[in-house]
């Protein structure tokens, strides 16, 4: 017997998928009749019938149902080789959305360590503000803060974040923060999507007097944390972000107390991308850094939730 060719093979298997002759020929541009007849050439192969024909409708025979499990599984393995292939031999790139502060703290530091991983990956950082639509751009991978639930993406879980109250050491050293309760005498930095941070904090100190209004709000995390830097006030820092700035004493916890937030970090790709080894590097390189650096972290003293 003479193997089937491929040509006959996608005919079938897109007949089969779609269980209509007409919607196999729109998809390869062919005509029903001509799908009709190459199938039954197939047939005519193999020896059996694969569909039984009815006036306006088919439906795969039990051979033919067998045969489109093989087929079908043949087909997957065959694009997913010839992906695996592209990425291993192509001229690859990786084009990753963050936020300016999370490029600034979690990215850059560290390019030297991720661009060896990626050795022939051209990595490209786009820092707008706005969270970018996957669907609709050419970005492949978003960090992004939030719960994990966005619609059509994988999104896994990075890690958690916890807010503590930061300052300039020479803010602290002026206004001599010794205690929580003199935030209330200070004036507060806010960014807005963290807008009842402040009131967590309150609560917890006992602080009925506590506002963000006596103080600053940002629309940018960042902005915020450079205002800290400029002795402006007391800003809410995300520790898991602020470590290096912690370390070396741009800004200082006047409190060792910190709270988990609702939100998390994300990383979040395309379906249809799950198996790119650009991007399961990347985001293997990202959980590795975070699960390195939270081991070597405490944030002291949780307050109350």
């Amino acid at each position: 017997m003479r193997f089937p060719s491929l040509h006959l093979l996608k005919l079938f298997e897109a007949a089969a998928r779609h269980k209509s002759f007409k919607l196999a020929a729109e998809e390869l541009h062919l005509t029903p009749s001509a799908i009709s007849h190459q199938v039954r050439s197939l047939e005519d192969q193999l020896g059996f019938e694969l569909f039984t024909r009815y006036n306006r409708k088919i439906e795969l025979t039990a051979a033919g149902q067998a045969y489109f499990d093989v087929i079908s599984d043949v087909f997957n393995r065959l694009n997913k080789g010839t992906l695996n292939v592209i990425n291993r031999f192509s001229h690859r790139r990786l084009k990753v959305s963050m936020i300016p502060s999370m490029a600034r703290q979690l990215l850059i530091p560290h390019l030297s360590d991720i661009r060896t991983r990626l050795e022939h990956v051209d990595l490209i950082i786009d820092t707008r503000a706005e969270i970018v639509d996957l669907s609709q751009t050419d970005v492949d991978i978003g960090i992004r803060f939030g719960k994990g639930h966005w619609d059509n993406l994988v999104s896994e879980k990075i890690t958690e974040f916890h807010a503590t109250p930061v300052c300039s050491p020479q803010f602290a050293e002026q206004h001599q923060l010794q205690d929580i309760r003199d935030l209330a005498t200070v004036p507060l930095i806010s960014f807005s999507f963290m807008t009842d941070a402040w009131l967590k904090v309150a609560n917890a100190a006992e602080l009925s007097t506590l506002s963000a209004e006596q103080g600053l709000t940002f629309g940018s995390y960042d902005l915020a944390i450079q205002a800290a830097e400029y002795h402006q006030g007391v800003a809410l820092a995300l520790l898991e972000l602020e470590r290096e700035s912690l370390a070396t004493k741009r800004l200082l916890q006047p409190f060792p107390v910190a709270f988990k937030i609702p939100q998390s970090l994300y990383l979040v790709y395309r379906h249809s991308d799950q198996d790119r080894e650009e991007i399961q590097v990347f985001s293997q390189w990202f959980q590795d850094h975070f699960a390195k650096a939270n081991d070597n972290f405490s944030s002291g003293p949780s307050l109350r939730q």
